[in-house]
């Protein structure tokens, strides 16, 4: 019995200690929306993800996001996907993006995607609706036509780079910084399809 109760303050402990970790920090986007951190992390600057974000075109849905910012080795366990390098949880309300900490073009571009899927959720979500809110950016990318082709799937039953809403997020974060498109089916988003997402994001925003 004494062993049980040593196990079970240990237990206690362990999620004390971890919900201590978490510091609550909220920034301000240039158009005073409030943007909320949950850091869980040590020596984060919380005022470059803000800027990241607030630099990006984005709306009022940015407030009924929550940015997770944690240790690298804790991604894949918070994500619940041993190969996950950050991902996103929510629905229409709001959502928590769980990214990890350091400073580089590929945490700016893991956020930025992440937080497209936040967009998405926030203003309709591709799975859900029979009209695509992003009705410019789905016109100019061609999504009917590749849908009807069976080229890409609102689903991930043709994988991953062929999901609707990742072709999505990906085209989000070209709009937004020059990096690496991890979508190899399809060529990265031109001029004209960006200034399309651009439309849709204003538009809705």
């Amino acid at each position: 019995m004494r062993n049980l109760v040593l196990i079970a303050c240990a237990a206690v402990a362990l999620v004390a200690a971890q919900a201590a970790e978490a510091t609550i920090v909220t920034r301000h986007d240039q158009a005073g929306r409030v943007v909320t951190f949950d850091v869980r992390a040590p020596g984060v600057q919380v005022g470059w993800y803000a800027a990241v974000l607030g630099n990006a075109v984005h709306g009022d849905e940015i407030e009924t996001a929550r940015i997770r910012i944690v240790a690298h080795a804790r991604v894949s366990k918070l994500c619940s996907r041993v190969d996950a390098r950050a991902c996103y949880e929510g629905n229409e309300k709001g959502g928590v993006l769980t990214i990890p900490a350091g400073r580089s073009s590929a945490a700016a571009h893991r956020l930025l995607h992440e937080y497209a899927h936040h967009i998405d959720m926030a203003r309709s979500n591709f799975l859900h609706t029979s009209e695509p809110w992003a009705s410019s950016w789905w016109s100019t990318r061609g999504m009917k036509d590749l849908l009807a082709g069976g080229q890409v799937s609102l689903t991930y039953s043709l994988g991953w780079g062929r999901a609707v809403g990742e072709i999505f997020a990906e085209d989000y974060v070209q709009l937004n910084m020059r990096t690496n498109y991890f979508v190899t089916a399809f060529a990265p988003p031109g001029p004209a399809v960006r200034a399309a997402l651009r439309r849709d994001l204003r538009v809705t925003g």
